[in-house]
């Protein structure tokens, strides 16, 4: 396989990968085509790498702007700009900088809704799942946050050292040993009581339950896509009402119709919603199909499953690209997959570190008391 393919290849399974969920589309393909290129890259050189129109480009690359260091260079005697990326070696490393910057989900906007629904319950008892709901999503968002900080320092470190300090990371199998697999135990039962005590047949209808879905699109970090925020906006509708219609979630999240059909297809293919109909009725009623704990812990297990798929890939592009003639162009483009295939060796141990981490952090709350859904 030639450089140039190899390129191509590279930047096309990498925007196949993360273009529109969870980032924002062409992102990937944009970022990366400049990044492979040993000199300044022209919004030409781009469109050759990626097929995307002139235009797509230009709006991809302000976005791009915002989020990475991506510098606009003028050459002398021309009109047109060229990219560049200044230290791709680090772009790894930058992106979990912008992932730790601000949680997935502003727990700001959060706070006021739930101080809100908690004078509100006083009058309508029913909307003490809702309560309930925001209290462990406010648990989980800080917890998760808290510990990818401090994962982003072993990955910095990591990277910088080129291992990992084993005497720091969390293992696995820890969660197969007492106490943490008793504690695993008891958090399904405690969900599994919950669920079955809370699930109505339809909850009653809250303003301020349309006030916090549809305060999701603006308040998810800018980092991730439009389409990741919808999908979270209807698996949590069906989660915190407990059972509720295509129409109520229509009327919660103010999304339209054929993007939460859509949505409802794909997340009930995953296992996220189950869907049941009254006898003689064509009207589907969603219910959670996971419990809250398993959807958010699950989180730490979909992530390895990527990493594991990426770094294989990779792997794969940097044996093709080692067999290539030793031009300046070539090692550039040898040393961005090393990196990278580098980076995501260490994030495949680290979502194991972060998954343990997170359980033993969740076992103080529920000891303290908390009540999980």
């Amino acid at each position: 396989m030639s450089l140039e393919k190899i390129k191509r290849a590279f930047i096309s399974w990498m925007e196949e990968v993360h273009g529109g969920n969870p980032y924002p589309r062409n992102v990937y393909g944009c970022l990366l085509s400049i990044m492979v290129e040993s000199e300044p890259a022209s919004q030409e050189r781009i469109m050759e790498l990626t097929g995307f129109s002139q235009a797509t480009i230009s709006l991809t690359i302000q976005k791009i702007q915002l989020l990475f260091p991506v510098r606009t260079i003028k050459k002398v005697g021309e009109r047109k700009n060229y990219y560049q990326y200044d230290a791709p070696d680090r772009f790894a490393l930058d992106l979990t900088q912008k992932r730790t910057e601000v949680q997935d989900l502003d727990t700001g906007f959060i706070i006021p809704i739930l101080e809100k629904a908690m004078v509100e319950v006083k009058k309508v008892s029913s909307l003490k799942r809702f309560v309930d709901y925001l209290n462990n999503l406010l648990l989980y968002l800080n917890l998760t946050h808290e510990i990818r900080k401090d994962n982003a320092i072993l990955f910095e470190q990591a990277m910088k050292d080129g291992r990992l300090d084993t005497k720091k990371i969390l293992k696995l199998e820890s969660l197969n040993q007492r106490p943490l697999s008793d504690f695993l135990v008891k958090l399904r039962e405690a969900s599994n009581e919950y669920e079955s005590s809370t699930l109505a047949e339809e909850s009653p209808s809250s303003g301020l339950k349309s006030e916090y879905l549809t305060g999701v699109k603006s308040n998810f970090n800018p980092l991730y896509s439009q389409v990741l925020a919808n999908q979270f906006m209807v698996a949590h509708a069906v989660i915190l009402e407990g059972t509720t219609t295509q129409e109520q979630i229509e009327h919660l999240t103010q999304l339209p119709r054929s993007t939460i059909s859509e949505i409802l297809s794909l997340i009930k293919d995953r296992g996220v919603v189950k869907f049941t109909k009254k006898e003689g009725s064509r009207v589907k009623y969603y219910r959670p199909g996971l419990l809250f704990s398993n959807l958010m812990l699950g989180y730490f297990d979909r992530t390895a499953m990527y990493i594991d798929r990426m770094k294989n890939r990779l792997s794969e592009f940097v044996a093709e690209t080692r067999k290539l003639r030793k031009t300046d162009q070539s090692m550039k483009l040898l040393e961005i997959l090393e990196s990278l295939e580098r980076a995501y060796s260490f994030s495949l141990v680290l979502s194991h570190h972060m998954k343990v981490k997170m359980v033993m952090r969740l076992k103080e709350e529920y000891d303290r008391g908390f009540v999980f859904i």
